[in-house]
């Protein structure tokens, strides 16, 4: 910090676990420094290992490398370095290990950490923010459904908070059942509420049928190629 304020732009973090929940020293500590915080991901798997998983990152390093940081409100990346046994100790047989830079996946981070770093010091008012609400299953009464959180009502007061950061905001909305409304009003993924007719059509793609030759449902595929 300098006078108060951060001397960088963006901070890289290649520190596992989460840092409020492992000292009362850390506690608040990125808050106060203001800055996107990039998560560097190491995995306990040796890069071969990794490259031959379907799945990756295996649940350890997911526990300690994605999950625990989160909680500190970090930018999640990718897998950026792999642990690698280089030796074996002549006196114990234990392996030696480090961890070694996964090359690409590392200038990968390294981009998006420069990205981060420009868009701070881009206006608000330029900046183009994009608000996903969960909505699983796909139907229309499960959008922006969440556990004890008016998730409606929660986003109308977000963006009227980015409207007083200067974030270009359109629409004032009184209230989260008026942005609800407004969502309801477009398209949505719930294929029961929404007229064929709406269905936008790619090149080479035609509607399906409501039902195949045998009588039953093509649902849930709305297009077939030609």
């Amino acid at each position: 910090m300098q006078d108060g304020r951060p001397a960088i732009d963006v901070l890289i973090n290649p520190v596992m676990f989460s840092l409020q929940t492992a000292s009362p020293d850390y506690k608040g500590l990125l808050a106060r420094l203001n800055v996107p915080v990039i998560q560097a991901i190491a995995t306990g798997r040796s890069i071969a290992e990794w490259e031959a998983s379907d799945q990756g990152l295996n649940t350890v390093d997911i526990t300690i490398s994605v999950a625990q940081p989160e909680l500190d409100g970090v930018i999640i990346t990718v897998p950026v370095a792999s642990k690698q046994c280089v030796d074996i100790d002549p006196l114990t047989g234990a392996a030696v290990n480090k961890y070694v830079a996964i090359a690409e996946r590392m200038a990968k981070m390294v981009r998006l950490a420069l990205n981060w770093a420009a868009l701070r010091r881009k206006p608000n008012a330029e900046k183009k923010v994009a608000i996903v609400f969960h909505h699983y299953p796909p139907r229309n009464d499960r959008i922006g459904c969440a556990a004890g959180l008016d998730s409606f009502a929660s986003v109308v007061d977000l963006l009227r908070a980015m409207r007083k950061k200067g974030y270009g905001v359109d629409t004032d909305y009184p209230n989260g059942d008026s942005l609800a409304q407004d969502l309801l009003a477009g398209m949505t993924c719930d294929q029961r509420c929404c007229r064929r007719s709406r269905w936008p059509l790619a090149p080479g793609l035609r509607p399906a049928p409501r039902t195949t030759t045998t009588g039953t449902p093509a649902f849930p595929k709305p297009f077939v190629r030609r």
